[in-house]
């Protein structure tokens, strides 16, 4: 399990309450339509942290979050 202890990951998923379907996090990771975007999420939240890779890897299978 991964644990950044960032506060900044909480704050960038919070600051997305309402976003609805995805398309921003899917797009970004470079799915052409719509994926299940639950880990995609994740990554993206890290990303915006400046922190995806040092603690939180890129991933877009729930499975692959799970290392």
């Amino acid at each position: 399990m991964y644990y950044s202890g960032n506060i900044l990951v909480i704050e960038n998923a919070k600051n997305e309450i309402g976003n609805k379907g995805g398309e921003k996090y899917w797009r970004w990771y470079g799915f052409n339509q719509r994926v299940n975007w639950c880990a995609i999420f994740v990554s993206w939240c890290a990303n915006e942290s400046g922190i995806m890779n040092n603690t939180i890897p890129r991933f877009s299978l729930c499975t692959d979050g799970e290392k």
